[in-house]
C-alpha cells in the first residue's frame, strides 16, 4: 500500500470517508474559535481623571435637579460646578476629557451653591452654539443668569433673574434646587424649588 502526505490528510488507495474529513474540519474550527475567545484582545477602559483637586466637599452640594456636564462634540466638554470657596465656575477639555484647563468663573458671588446649565442643541432642531447656566446663591438668594458661547468661550455678564412674588426667598443648600431650560421658540425658563426633607 502506498501512502502521500498531503498537508493534514494522507490519501490512500482505501477511500477516505467523507465523515471523517467533515469531522475533523469541525474540530478545528472548534479549536480555532476556543483560541479567539481565550486570547481575544480585552477592551481599555478609561482613565480616571480629576477635573477638581479641592471641590465643594459638602455632599448635597452636588446634588443637582439639572445638567452640569455638556460635551458639544466628542473631544470638547465643559463642567460646571461649586468650588470649595463657594465659586461657580467650569473647566473646558479639548481632548475627550483627558485633561481640563483652568477654572473659569461664571458667577462672581462667592456664595454660590448651585449650578445648572442648558445647552443650545438639547432643544429639539436648534443649532445654536450657547451654554445657558443658572446659579444660585445664598447672601441675595437670588437665580442669576450667565451664558457661554462655546464658538469663542465668551460669557455675558452675570444677571439676577429673581422676583419676588409673595414672599421672599431664601436659599440654602440641600434646601432649593433649580433647573434651566430652552425652549423651541427661544425663550429660557429657570425654575427654583425646595425639596422638603421630612
Amino acid at each position: 500500500m502506498s501512502v502521500k502526505f498531503l498537508s493534514v490528510f494522507f490519501v490512500s488507495r482505501k477511500p477516505v470517508s467523507l465523515l471523517m474529513i467533515f469531522l475533523l474540519f469541525i474540530e478545528l474550527l472548534g479549536l480555532a474559535l476556543i483560541e479567539a475567545i481565550i486570547f481575544s484582545p480585552r477592551l481599555a477602559e478609561a482613565a480616571v481623571v480629576v477635573i477638581e483637586g479641592s471641590p465643594n466637599t459638602t455632599a448635597t452640594a452636588h446634588t443637582l435637579a439639572g445638567a452640569g456636564t455638556v460635551f458639544v462634540n466628542d473631544q470638547t466638554g465643559y463642567k460646571f460646578y461649586v468650588t470649595s470657596t463657594g465659586a461657580c465656575v467650569y473647566r473646558k477639555t479639548t481632548n475627550g476629557g483627558t485633561s481640563w484647563g483652568s477654572p473659569v468663573t461664571v458667577d462672581s458671588q462667592t456664595d454660590c451653591i448651585d449650578v445648572s446649565v442648558w445647552y443650545d442643541r438639547w432643544t429639539p432642531d436648534d443649532t445654536g452654539n450657547y451654554i445657558h447656566i443658572a446659579t444660585m446663591d445664598t447672601s441675595a438668594d437670588d437665580l442669576f443668569y450667565n451664558r457661554l458661547d462655546t464658538s469663542n468661550d465668551t460669557l455675558l455678564l452675570t444677571t439676577s433673574t429673581s422676583t419676588t412674588l409673595g414672599s421672599t426667598a431664601v436659599y440654602a443648600v440641600a434646601t432649593n434646587r433649580h433647573t434651566i431650560t430652552k425652549a423651541t421658540d427661544g425663550k429660557i425658563y429657570m425654575r427654583q424649588t425646595t425639596v422638603m426633607v421630612l
